[in-house]
């Protein structure tokens, strides 16, 4: 019998479910290798990233991708019992525990190309796969008992410890609180959905070990996000970062809206349900969506220039 996680911890994962029910129409870049592990296109990489990738693959394995496919499953599994879910879930697992790089007790996941907004080199680090891999393995072992993935999900938390600048860092400290970056890039961006997205993965992990120094790392995560929040407030739309990127309408919609509504699940804090029904109005009001529209062409055409 499955000694699954808590439902209260699937919290993130409707969007990754309605993706990866529905690949060919909403994530048609990606498709599964032999072994039923996603793959994603190098192309679709390439053009969306403006990268020139000299390689003769046409796919290449997205840690972060997987990692979000393992969720997913995990999730339809849940909901459905049914066990092609549970294989999916498992195969994509079977990767991420095959394919880590340790560093210092920590075990990572590399992205294998250099993008310049996110990291300059390849086999940059993200807080963000780091969080959805935590998320992924500590599901893992609620599913199968296996101590072997609680011990992963300890070396993957163990990466957090690394500060931004170090090799393989994304951990930030400065005068807006405790970070964990989505890229690598320094000075530090602040991506909200990354951020958000590393702290899903402590909360998992606190859940699979009731360790009182993740759950103070949490609350100071919390605290970060309650004051700097604003910050993310245009007025009419949200920032994606605090570099002043606006945050697409997908982003908008689909990743801040509901992480906020998640944030205030986990935390019971009312600011993040107050500014996720905020910024869902701002989703519906006709002056909102013409302002954003205005920035977006300013930022695109006239700022940079």
């Amino acid at each position: 019998m499955d000694n699954t996680i808590p439902k209260s911890y699937t919290y993130y994962i409707d969007y990754f479910v309605n993706d990866f029910q529905d690949l060919e129409n909403i994530r048609p870049w990606l498709k599964y290798d032999a072994n039923k592990v996603i793959i994603s296109s190098v192309g679709r990489l390439k053009k969306h990233f403006h990268l020139n990738i000299e390689t003769s693959e046409k796919y290449f394995y997205h840690p972060c991708e997987i990692g979000q496919a393992a969720c997913a499953y995990h999730d339809m599994y849940l909901s459905t019992n049914e066990t092609k879910y549970k294989k999916l879930f498992l195969a994509n697992i079977s990767w991420l525990e095959n394919n880590y790089v340790e560093y210092k007790d920590a075990y990572l996941y590399p992205f294998p190309y250099a993008i310049k907004t996110f990291g300059e080199k390849p086999g940059w680090i993200s807080g963000m796969y780091q969080g959805i891999i935590l998320s992924a393995f500590v599901r893992a072992y609620f599913i199968t008992n296996k101590k072997k993935y609680k011990h992963i999900s300890h070396k993957i938390y163990n990466s957090y410890q690394f500060k931004l600048g170090e090799k393989y860092g994304f951990k930030v400290e400065d005068k807006y609180g405790l970070w964990f970056e989505e890229s690598m890039i320094t000075p530090a961006t602040h991506i909200l959905n990354g951020f958000v997205y590393a702290v899903f993965g402590l909360c998992d992990y606190y859940k699979l070990t009731n360790d009182q120094d993740v759950k103070d790392i949490i609350d100071r995560c919390f605290t970060t996000l309650e004051t700097t929040l604003p910050k993310y407030d245009m007025g009419f739309w949200s920032y994606y970062d605090l570099n002043g990127t606006i945050a697409s309408y997908s982003y908008h919609n689909k990743m801040h809206i509901p992480l906020l509504r998640a944030l205030y699940e986990i935390s019971g804090a009312s600011v993040f349900k107050d500014y996720a029904d905020k910024w869902e109005k701002y989703s519906t009001s006709y002056y909102s969506l013409f302002r954003k529209k205005m920035y977006s062409f300013w930022s695109k055409y006239i700022k940079h220039n």
